[in-house]
């Protein structure tokens, strides 16, 4: 979900407004469930100084987890004869991001709305009313959760009484550039060989060669070579597959979160050869646990985690070395406390009859080492070359957690996630 709160310039009360949520290209939108048609209206879209719109600067914050977070702070302040009018705030992305099924590109208004502004306003109503959101007055400010390097079009548009959009709107065009990258976040940019003990065969190892690439300076980074071998792939050709994790600026750690990496369909036999199931699925880096059997509705067994928080922290112990290390994961309904025992990419599935397919059962188990590499090249591997204007940014990332500071979130302090039985699902079959 993109989230926002306000706060009355002159209170200390805070909403929460919720519009929208997070889409898989760029952090974008997703439009509302009842798009509207392109259906005569007689209103016009007209362009008023009705708001003075400001952004006020990124800020920083510590989490709920204890972790580092960032928001966007902006301040509107309404005209003397707008003061009463209502209104709602939004933003939308002005880069051409967004692209079609023929690879043309697009931005945000043009993709969701075909460049038709009150067909935006209104649907921004019928998700905040979906969501039970009142709109405001006044003069305000609002917090929004941080944007990526891009250029952005911040909207406040009115609405009547009966919060219909009235078509009056002001705008502020915003364009963000990366931060001057730090010390602490630029130490871990570049090859590091990560090794562990292999989780089904105790007796050998296994030695992931990564490159940690800049995503957003001093706050994201593109991890690529998971699960590839010593530069070689393992059971599934994950060729091109990276992740994003987050750097935690209160000790210069990396934190790592589940992540859906794409979307993936196989038909027509494919995949069957690796055991794969026809059938959509979410190619998803996840955490794994064992759990106990001391639940009535849980069998003792490996589960795989596909909720938010945090599966484990890069953390480096000298110059050229660190360690990955786990965070522990707490069944909210039994109170049961374990470590992360690894984490994997695995194919969630997202049909109705779907299963969940484990890809590669050679990964290695928590903790694993970590080693500075200065390997010039992998032959066998394609190189990274994302721009961050045009990486995915999915929901089950990172990005989504700057919500604690007005939602709450159900990761706690001290290296723990708390997790509910709907988002843990069974990982003992092995493909």
């Amino acid at each position: 979900m993109k989230t926002i709160h306000y706060l009355a310039l002159a209170a200390t009360a805070t909403v929460l407004l919720s519009y929208g949520c997070t889409k898989d290209h760029n952090r974008g939108r997703f439009p509302g469930d009842n798009r509207p048609d392109a259906k005569p209206t007689e209103i016009e879209a007209v362009l008023t100084n009705d708001w003075t719109i400001r952004y006020v600067g990124r800020q920083d914050e510590t989490l709920d987890d204890g972790t580092s977070g960032q928001y966007e702070l902006f301040s509107v302040t309404a005209s003397a004869s707008a003061t009463a009018a209502n209104y709602y705030f939004d933003i939308l992305r002005t880069d051409k991001t967004m692209s079609d099924e023929n690879g043309n590109m697009y931005d945000e208004l043009t993709y969701w709305y075909d460049g038709k502004l009150l067909d935006f306003f209104e649907d921004d109503v019928n998700i905040a009313n979906k969501n039970g959101n009142q709109s405001v007055s006044g003069s305000r400010e609002f917090s929004w959760d941080r944007l990526l390097e891009g250029n952005y079009r911040v909207y406040v548009f009115g609405v009547d009484s009966k919060g219909n959009p009235t078509g009056r709107y002001s705008i502020m065009d915003l364009a963000l550039k990366q931060e001057v990258p730090t010390e602490d976040y630029s130490k871990w940019l570049g090859k590091w060989e990560v090794t562990g003990t292999k989780k089904d065969d105790p007796e050998s190892t296994a030695t992931y060669l990564i490159d940690v690439v800049q995503a957003e300076s001093n706050y994201s980074y593109y991890i690529d070579g998971w699960e590839w071998e010593n530069g070689t792939p393992l059971k599934t050709d994950l060729n091109g597959t990276w992740f994003t994790a987050w750097f935690n600026k209160n000790n210069g750690s990396i934190v790592i979160a589940p992540f859906v990496s794409r979307s993936m369909t196989f038909e027509n036999g494919s995949g069957l050869n690796k055991g794969i199931p026809n059938g959509t699925y979410d190619l998803m880096l996840a955490g794994n646990f064992y759990f106990n059997g001391l639940s009535s509705t849980m069998k003792e067994g490996e589960y795989h985690y596909v909720g938010g928080g945090i599966i484990a922290e890069a953390f480096m112990e000298s110059e050229g070395a660190g360690a990955i290390k786990p965070w522990k994961i707490t069944l909210d309904d039994s109170g049961y406390t374990t470590s992360y025992t690894s984490m994997q990419y695995w194919l969630i599935g997202t049909d109705d009859n779907g299963v969940d397919v484990e890809l590669n059962p050679d990964v290695p188990v928590f903790p694993l080492t970590m080693t500075r590499s200065y390997v010039s090249s992998i032959t066998s591997k394609t190189p990274l070359a994302h721009s961050p204007k045009v990486i995915s940014e999915n929901p089950m990332g990172r990005p989504s957690y700057t919500r604690t500071r007005t939602t709450g979130t159900r990761s706690g302090a001290n290296g723990n996630t708390f997790a509910t039985r709907s988002e843990i699902r069974a990982a003992q079959n092995r493909k």
